[in-house]
């Protein structure tokens, strides 16, 4: 069972080290090959979510193609019609055309502990590849903390439109292209990353991820500083 899309994704706040936490989930709709879990992270004692999302999972077999749901699952399994409303068929989805002018690429190597139980590559290690990507983008981990320590943080406030192919499979070891088209929102406080990443010009996976520039004095919402506006717009 793997993790095909993510809708949703909100992250509303940081935990703290030591915070009680509840993991919950909440089956949604499901359907012969797919379902759909509301998924929170929430504070155990408050209730405060912390981070929410939306997954879409379904059974795929060794060959990395979308399967039917082993028929002694407990829950319903219902008409085809009430599956996912926000999933499209994996075909179309793979159709997707590589950017023509990536803001940044960056170049990945999967490695043996980024592959799931499964075989495929794991939702988790596509994520940390997007996030190396929009860091390049940036200018680095040293540009990255220059923008900190001028009192300004970039923030992950959102992720949807979340794919990952049921096909990810046979990946290890292998060389893989993360790609990024930018778009900067309300004034230049919202930047949107719609990153893409391929194998072999095959779609892997796919996230339109919202970052937020947040002023440390006040925790307030600003402007992307100029240069850094400079750097991902030129």
């Amino acid at each position: 069972m793997t993790v095909t899309t993510i809708e949703g994704g909100k992250y509303a706040g940081a935990a703290v080290l030591g915070d009680p936490m509840t993991v919950r989930s909440t089956l949604v709709s499901v359907g012969p090959q797919t379902s759909s879990w509301k998924m929170e992270c929430l504070h155990t004692g408050t209730g405060q979510a912390f981070v929410s999302a939306t997954l879409g999972m379904g059974f795929v077999d060794c060959s990395g193609n979308t399967v039917d749901f082993p028929s002694n699952l407990d829950f319903p399994i219902a008409d085809v019609a009430s599956d996912l409303a926000h999933d499209e068929s994996d075909e179309r989805k793979e159709d997707a055309a590589q950017p023509d002018s990536p803001s940044v690429t960056t170049l990945v190597t999967v490695y043996a502990d980024e592959i799931g139980p499964s075989g495929l590559l794991s939702m988790g290690a596509a994520l940390r590849f997007f996030e190396r990507n929009r860091t390049d983008i940036i200018g680095g981990g040293t540009r990255l903390k220059q923008i900190q320590e001028a009192g300004v943080l970039v923030v992950v406030a959102r992720l949807t439109k979340g794919y990952f192919s049921p096909k990810r499979n046979g990946l290890m070891g292998k060389k893989l292209v993360c790609q990024s088209e930018v778009e900067f929102l309300r004034r230049n406080t919202t930047v949107v990353f719609h990153q893409f990443l391929w194998s072999e010009g095959r779609l892997v996976a796919k996230a339109d991820v919202t970052c937020v520039c947040i002023r440390k004095e006040g925790m307030r919402i600003c402007p992307c500083p100029e240069a850094l506006f400079v750097r991902m717009t030129s």
